[in-house]
């Protein structure tokens, strides 16, 4: 299967290209929302600023900057440097060093789960009072190629949305397995087969470490999947519905929705926030509140005075005063996650870009 690029993924630099030597440079803004109270309270703080980071690509290097660390990625030389500006070090590490430490946090990973002898004694050893609901989680993954298409400057790119559903069920005091609501990612995406994709500036050499920890990769992922079946389950279904995408996405729109249990995503509605604040300014969100207050007092003001003349010519119907339990929402947006490719640029890149500042120190 052909993977969608990360903007920071180096997975990108395996693929071998005989194109002549130049470089490209683009950076990836990344902004991230809250909505409801939480998003109100960000407000308050006034408009926080994107997350920045530029790249850097040409010949084997890749260079990634966020404004306070930077990363350069060597395939010839098969190693990895990782600079702190504010300290104004750096330390460098080599394929085979960052392979061992996967493969060591892979083995803590699954060392640290609970042998199935020591699960059942923990739970003979656990009084019945103290017993935690069973909790499940079921995973479905959905990727919807609308057959839309948008122009990016010179790219062309194809409308992608992808849908991952985490199904919880819990059980309940008779033991039985109940739903208890949906946590659903829904990104949308644009995706370009025609923005490089990195392969056109790498001439293949040191390919075979990539190749090396991209086995590597497989085998520890393969490790924790076999650990964890319903993980293993949801990669696969992924792998099957991404087959046949191929790109770079230019932009996309990431949202985590919490769904009422009992109830279908309504994916529409979500995808018609694309352009809309997911939460009001402090200032408005008062304004409301004093109005609906005000509306509130002059509103029970008039209840009372009609009460009282209802009390003259009889009793008042009590029921018409109760006021109705509200709605529980269908589905609640959480965040949102707007990422964007700006200031593409190609051509030859100075060399100095993939070199450590001479004044820093290891």
């Amino acid at each position: 299967m052909k993977r969608i690029l990360s903007i920071t993924a180096v997975a990108a630099l395996v693929l071998p290209s005989h194109a002549q030597s130049q470089g490209i440079r683009y950076t990836e803004e990344t902004r991230v929302e809250f909505a409801g109270m939480m998003g109100t309270m960000m407000s308050a703080f006034g408009d926080q600023d994107p997350i920045e980071t530029t790249t850097w690509m040409q010949d084997g290097l890749l260079r990634t900057d966020d404004g306070t660390t930077s990363t350069i990625v060597n395939l010839a030389e098969g190693s990895y440097t990782f600079i702190d500006h504010e300290t104004r070090t750096f330390f460098r590490v080599t394929f085979e060093e960052m392979m061992a430490g996967l493969e060591d946090l892979a083995d803590g990973t699954l060392e640290g789960a609970p042998a199935v002898a020591d699960e059942a004694s923990a739970e003979e050893e656990m009084p019945p009072e103290e017993e935690e609901p069973r909790v499940e989680a079921e995973f479905d993954f959905d990727a919807d190629r609308t057959g839309e298409r948008r122009t990016f400057g010179d790219y062309e790119a194809e409308r992608v949305i992808l849908t991952m559903t985490v199904e919880f069920l819990a059980e309940d005091e008779e033991g039985d397995m109940q739903e208890a609501g949906d946590m659903v990612m829904v990104n949308d995406m644009w995706i370009s087969a025609e923005f490089p994709t990195g392969a056109e500036f790498f001439e293949g050499g040191g390919a075979e470490w990539m190749e090396d920890m991209q086995a590597s990769s497989e085998e520890t992922m393969g490790r924790i999947m076999e650990a964890n079946p319903q993980v293993g389950t949801a990669m696969e279904r992924m792998q099957e519905e991404m087959e046949g995408l191929d790109g770079t996405t230019l932009e996309s729109r990431a949202y985590v929705v919490l769904v009422t249990p009992g109830r279908e995503l309504d994916r529409d509605a979500v995808l018609a926030l694309n352009e809309q604040p997911l939460s009001e300014g402090l200032g408005s969100v008062m304004g409301d509140a004093a109005g609906a207050a005000a509306r509130d007092a002059a509103a029970d003001a008039a209840r009372s005075a009609v009460g009282r003349i209802g009390g003259l010519f009889g009793r008042r119907n009590d029921e018409e005063d109760e006021e109705p339990e509200p709605e529980v929402p269908a589905q609640s947006v959480l965040t949102r996650t707007t990422t964007r490719l700006t200031g593409i640029e190609t051509g030859p890149l100075p060399a100095e870009v993939f070199q450590v500042d001479p004044s820093y120190t290891e």
